[in-house]
Formats: structure tokens, sequence, C-alpha cells
């Protein structure tokens, strides 16, 4: 047991998770300030657009920016969700010659739907483009519903599915 290296693979361990966690807090800060910027509604388009646009199923942007957000009125909001991967889901497809699941995710919130793109025989994803959603928040949406789906031909099946109380999660 070689306690000097053992305290340098502690220590790097520890530098390396302070470092893992300011990026995080910098790139928190820099959506925050976008988001910020885009929605505040410049004085020329409040007279014109009374209430926010709707966020049509399958507009997502590319994995380096959100879509526009909807703008809304002061009682409104707007949720960012980001898919990035799923881990260990259940193989409903054959699994002969490598045929299994090919996994998508269904995001709802109110009567808007959005999708990821399918992962073709991927039991493992990992979305990278168009996984990023701006949902138009109206008073009465509580609940996020996030399920995992298999593409299929003629019908896709539900590999798991999670509710979420969007509101109740803090800031």
């Amino acid at each position: 047991f070689d306690v000097a290296k053992e305290a340098g693979a502690l220590q790097l361990e520890y530098h390396s998770r302070q470092t893992k966690e300011k990026l995080q807090y910098l790139d928190y800060e820099l959506h925050s300030k976008y988001f910020e910027s885009a929605t505040k509604k410049p004085e020329w388009q409040k007279a014109s657009m009374p209430h926010p646009p709707a966020v049509g199923p399958g507009t997502a942007a590319p994995p380096e920016s959100f879509p526009e957000p909807s703008l809304g009125a002061a009682s409104g909001g707007t949720l960012f969700v980001v898919i990035q991967a799923g881990h260990n889901l259940m193989n409903k497809d054959t699994g002969l010659l490598g045929d299994v699941s090919d996994p998508f995710v269904k995001v709802k919130l109110g009567t808007q739907e959005q999708s990821t793109p399918v992962i073709n025989n991927n039991l493992n994803p990992v979305w990278t483009e168009n996984n990023r959603f701006t949902l138009f928040v109206a008073d009465e949406d509580k609940l996020l519903d996030l399920e995992v789906w298999n593409s299929n031909y003629f019908r896709s099946d539900s590999l798991g599915r999670t509710t979420l109380d969007f509101r109740a999660l803090a800031p």
C-alpha cells in the first residue's frame, strides 16, 4: 500500500471534482444569462404580440443552443429541457444479430410534445443533436412527462416513463 500514491490520487480526484463543479457552475451561469436575455421582450414587440407563440412538436435546436424561447405573459414561463442519455435500457427487440431497442424520448408538458431523434440498436443511447427543447409553461402546468420509447415500424413500445413536478425543484 503506497500512501503517497493514494494521497496523490485522492488529491487529483478532489481537484478534478472541484474543476468539474466550477465548470458546471460556469455553464449554469452562462445559460442563466442567455435565458434572461432571451426572455426579455423588446419594447417594440410588447404591443404586437400579447400571447406567447405555441411551441410545436419536433422543434429542436442545434446542440450548442436552445430553441428561441416562447415570449410568455407575466403569469407564464419557459422551461428548458435537455435530454442527454439513457443507461441500461430494456431490450424490446429480438436481440438476434445485434437487433436491440431503438430508443427515443418524448417530452410532454400540457398539450406540448417534442421528441428526440431515434438512436438505432443502442441500450445506452447518448443524444447530442436535436435534444434541447423549449416549452412554454402555463399556470396550470405542473408535471413534466418524460417517456423513453422503442421505435418500431408499426408500433413503438414504451421502455419506461417518469413524471416530474418541475415546480418543486430548486431554481
